[in-house]
Parts: C-alpha cells; sequence; structure tokens
C-alpha cells in the first residue's frame, strides 16, 4: 500500500459502547487469548485497543499467534495520540467464518 493511500485512512476512534463492550469481554473472559478472539470477532480492533482494554502486555504476538490459526484481515486507519496528533495504525479482526 502506498503512503498516498495510507493517507487517506479513515480516522477510528474507540466509541464508549465499543469500550463498554471490550470491558465486557475482558471482564467475562478468563482466557487471556480467547478475550482478544473475542473482541476480533466483534469488529476492528487495533493493537492499542488490545493492550488498553483487553489488557495485553503483548498485542502483536497475540494478533500474530491468531493470524497462524485462522484467517485475520488488516487494514489502514488514522488514530488520535494522547497529545493530540494523528498517526496510522493497522485495525484487525477476524474473517467472516472465524472460529
Amino acid at each position: 500500500m502506498s503512503k498516498s493511500t495510507n493517507d487517506k485512512a479513515p480516522l477510528h476512534r474507540t466509541s464508549a459502547a465499543r469500550r463498554a463492550e471490550l470491558l465486557r469481554i475482558r471482564s467475562n473472559t478468563f482466557e487471556h487469548a480467547e478475550r482478544v478472539k473475542k473482541a476480533l470477532r466483534t469488529g476492528w480492533l487495533t493493537a492499542e485497543e488490545i493492550a488498553t482494554y483487553l489488557d495485553s502486555r503483548e498485542p502483536h504476538a497475540r494478533l500474530c499467534a491468531i493470524r497462524e490459526e485462522q484467517p485475520l484481515l488488516d487494514h489502514w486507519v488514522t488514530t488520535l495520540t494522547a497529545t493530540g496528533n494523528s498517526r496510522r495504525v493497522k485495525a484487525y479482526r477476524l474473517a467472516e467464518g472465524g472460529a
């Protein structure tokens, strides 16, 4: 993907409803890897959201392990840093029919 394509990445913000959903998944799921899979089944998720809302210390390692097991979709999105600067990151979700 070229830089010009990445520049047009949509803005990705974690809505209050999505935060609540992720926190519910975290509190209801003991198995750490299963938390991430459940969240990826429900919609797009960035590594930062995995770390923040699902208490994952190594979100990229989790994503790599999941990718080895089943199809994982990704695309570029724009997020805002704590200081208000924008940056491009990848968002992920399980492909339709993913276990």
